[in-house]
């Protein structure tokens, strides 16, 4: 269950670069196809003509753990090479209803970011949370209408406090993904839970979405336990996990979420 999930944390990315750029293609080409019918002479007869879209995808880098195995590491085009596919599928698409996509790469809020974000009406934000509400703000700052997507943060918080209109949640949250497995666990009948989490801002957050997706579906939590990370060689997998997972009293499964490994 832990790699399955860890797999699909892992992948989330790409996939929801894609299915973000279907969802902005499709709002994109309503408005097009609007535009296009009111300035046409006779509405029956409108000719489709090709309107160009550029969006942005804003990347901020993410910090690598000191210790991290080369195989955990995310690949740097990690979410654009997702965007990317949903502009090429889309503008196949695009080629008989008269509308293209384009998409420009940005790793940094200076002046060439300032101008790219100024002449886009969609921009996607992929971003570490501790530098997430700047780069809502900023962006939002520098064009107010445009159409502000998070494309990479599942941070509860994060949805109460920007709900606005032009920003758009398109990544899952944790409380989409613990209510989801908090479902799975009901169904299999794995009621009593071990949690284990790293002591990283982002395991808390995780944390705090599965202890009220267990209250919701009545899991039992028989305890929380915190992994301390450290260089310490003596230390292995093979000989802290037993003993690390041991606890009084019996459970079904184990709820681990540790920040290097899902989030590097």
């Amino acid at each position: 269950m832990n790699k399955a999930l860890r797999w699909f944390m892992k992948k989330a990315k790409v996939w929801i670069g894609i299915s973000t750029l279907l969802l902005s293609v499709s709002a994109l080409h309503a408005h097009v196809h609007a535009q296009i019918q009111s300035g046409s002479k006779y509405k029956g007869q409108a000719e489709a003509q090709q309107n160009t879209t550029n969006m942005v995808y804003l990347k901020l880098k993410r910090p690598t753990p000191a210790g991290t195995p080369s195989y955990l590491i995310s690949p740097t085009d990690e979410g654009i090479a997702g965007a990317e596919i949903g502009i090429e599928d889309a503008n196949i698409t695009g080629k008989f209803l008269g509308y293209s996509l384009t998409l420009a790469h940005i790793n940094a809020l200076d002046s060439a970011a300032t101008d790219a974000i100024t002449h886009a009406p969609v921009v996607l934000i992929d971003s570490p949370d501790a530098q997430y509400q700047e780069a809502v703000r900023s962006v939002v700052s520098i064009n107010p209408s445009a159409l502000v997507v998070n494309v990479a943060s599942g941070k509860d918080t994060f949805r109460r406090m920007h709900c606005e209109l032009n920003v758009l949640h398109t990544y899952p949250s944790y409380q989409m993904k613990t209510d989801a497995l908090g479902q799975w666990l009901r169904t299999k009948r794995l009621s009593s839970v071990l949690t284990l989490r790293g002591a990283h801002e982002s395991d808390e957050a995780y944390l705090d979405a599965f202890l009220r997706t267990a209250k919701k579906f009545k899991l039992n939590i028989v305890e929380k336990k915190t992994w301390q990370a450290s260089f310490d060689l003596r230390r292995s997998a093979f000989s802290e996990i037993p003993l690390f997972t041991r606890t009084k009293k019996p459970y079904d499964a184990i709820f681990d979420f540790y920040w290097p490994i899902c989030n590097a």
